[in-house]
């Protein structure tokens, strides 16, 4: 609604391909004993928009919320945005569900007898009032002959109903979201 939230404030901005290069030379030449002196420029405050398809302050403690509009997944705690995660969700005829679910369980690599794959980092979604329908969030599933899902799968609807994580998010999600986590899933 156009609210600033929080006015920020004038910020600095390393250079960075200018201070490796500024320190490679230093190594090389092996002048360890001076200091290095980093170019900063200084960036304005300006206006952001925060993004629609997530909203803080839903609980006081960690949440996640997961857009499947968008196959994005965020992560929040009270009212501080954390940290945004590409994601791949149920197709058409496996649809994700949506409501309000909370994490059930984790299992370091799970077995999905019905699809007879792998899923690393599971973790079990359970619908308050109802009982647990097998759905999850995990990395993206391999079979036991070695093939492996595919990270050009991410940012598309392509899974039997679960939320999929790529390589490098999934442990982070795993290890954040510790059991009975709240995970909000919308449109």
């Amino acid at each position: 609604n156009d609210t600033i939230i929080k006015e920020g404030q004038d910020g600095r901005q390393l250079d960075a391909p200018d201070a490796v290069k500024r320190i490679t030379e230093r190594l090389n030449n092996h002048d360890f004993g001076s200091p290095v002196i980093l170019k900063v420029d200084p960036i304005s405050k300006k206006t952001v928009t925060i993004s629609p398809e997530f909203q803080t302050g839903r609980y006081t403690s960690r949440y996640i919320e997961i857009d499947l509009s968008s196959q994005r997944m965020h992560l929040i705690e009270g009212d501080n945005y954390h940290r945004t995660f590409i994601i791949s969700t149920g197709k058409w005829d496996t649809p994700t569900p949506v409501g309000t679910f909370s994490i059930l369980n984790h299992i370091s690599v799970a077995w999905s007898k019905r699809y007879a794959l792998y899923m690393p980092n599971w973790m079990g979604l359970k619908k308050a009032e109802d009982a647990y329908e097998g759905y999850g969030i995990h990395g993206l599933p391999y079979w036991p002959g070695g093939k492996k899902e595919g990270v050009n799968h991410l940012g598309r609807p392509v899974s039997h109903g679960c939320i999929r994580l790529g390589p490098d998010d999934q442990g982070y999600v795993y290890d954040w979201a510790v059991n009975g986590t709240p995970v909000i899933i919308h449109q």
